[in-house]
């Protein structure tokens, strides 16, 4: 336990678990999209299984906020930095600070990370200034990502259409020893993004081989689907095609791939299927960095702020790339 003026930080234990459903309530209403914050015995084993782990804040007896530490299905070492909720009339206190302090410099150790992450909207600038406190570098934006619904309780989102999240990534220690493969398409704009990150990068020019293999991860409330490209094989554009068939219909779909040999001939397919730039993904897979591909609706681009040089620039990419569909 870390205490500060009257607030307390803790690790989540059962007996705390439906207070923290409560505190989503409170927050979000029914409207978050991923519908196991409000399942106590979901929530319960996500944490003995190693998936999350989640620190709470209290002032006296009372929970007043709470961050979690996702371990990634694709990289063990890699952990999404998420749910960072302080309740309103607490904010302004220091509380987000020291849970994202006690996150990094105690937790995450523990956990034993690499590389970390945070998927950071940009209806404001807040949530964005935290990741600059934590060091992280803007690298891919996610456009369309959530719906408006998500955040029609909160007075401090402002957001008329779908939500975009601008994503920012750290990693403890330079990873030198495992090539990317960049694609011929996006080579200059991965070589930019990846500014920061020392990295050896080689050109693709390689025909995939094997079999095409994905997982998918759909969430229908927010009306997102996540498709994770496990391999790239020759048949690449069949199978994610008919992998896509059952998700044709929701606003957002989020393509995940290696930079891996066969990366070029990946995303010229993609590409044929409507999928434009969302980034580069440091760290993604556990043997590879990743490319963030997207197939979404127009996005309100007067609605996505975003607070540094470099996410500006990274905005400048994402829209030219997206605009080529028009």
């Amino acid at each position: 336990m870390n205490m500060k003026n009257d607030v307390s930080i803790e690790r989540l234990d059962s007996s705390k678990i439906p207070a923290v459903c409560e505190l989503y309530r409170s927050i979000y209403g029914e409207d978050f999209p991923m519908p196991w914050v409000y399942d106590p015995g979901e929530m319960e084993k996500r944490e003995q299984d190693g998936r999350q782990a989640t620190l709470l804040a209290f002032k006296g007896d009372q929970l007043v906020g709470q961050v979690a530490a996702v371990r990634s299905p694709w990289n063990p070492r890699l952990f999404e930095l998420t749910g960072l909720l302080v309740l309103p009339r607490f904010r302004g206190l220091g509380i987000g600070g020291m849970l994202a302090s006690h996150l990094i410099n105690q937790l995450l150790p523990e956990l034993g990370w690499v590389a970390r992450y945070t998927e950071s909207t940009t209806a404001h600038d807040v949530s964005q200034m935290v990741d600059l406190k934590m060091r992280h570098r803007h690298c891919a934006l996610a456009l369309n990502l959530l719906p408006p619904s998500t955040y029609r309780h909160d007075d401090i989102f402002i957001a008329s259409g779908r939500v975009s999240c601008v994503m920012g990534f750290s990693e403890r220690e330079a990873d030198g020893t495992t090539p990317s493969y960049l694609p011929a398409r996006y080579s200059q704009i991965i070589d930019e993004l990846s500014d920061g990150f020392e990295r050896q990068f080689i050109q693709d020019d390689s025909i995939p081989e094997g079999n095409a293999s994905f997982e998918v991860s759909a969430f229908p409330v927010a009306g997102t689907a996540y498709v994770a490209a496990l391999s790239l094989g020759e048949d690449f554009g069949t199978v994610l095609k008919r992998e896509l068939m059952p998700y044709e219909a929701f606003p957002a779909t989020m393509l995940q791939l290696p930079l891996a040999k066969g990366i070029s001939r990946a995303v010229e397919e993609d590409f044929a299927q409507g999928f434009r730039l969302g980034g580069f993904l440091p760290r993604w897979f556990e043997s590879s960095d990743g490319l963030l591909l997207q197939r979404t609706g127009l996005p309100r681009w007067d609605e996505i702020k975003l607070v540094t040089p470099k996410g500006q620039r990274l905005l400048e990419m994402v829209r030219k790339d997206r605009e080529t569909l028009l």
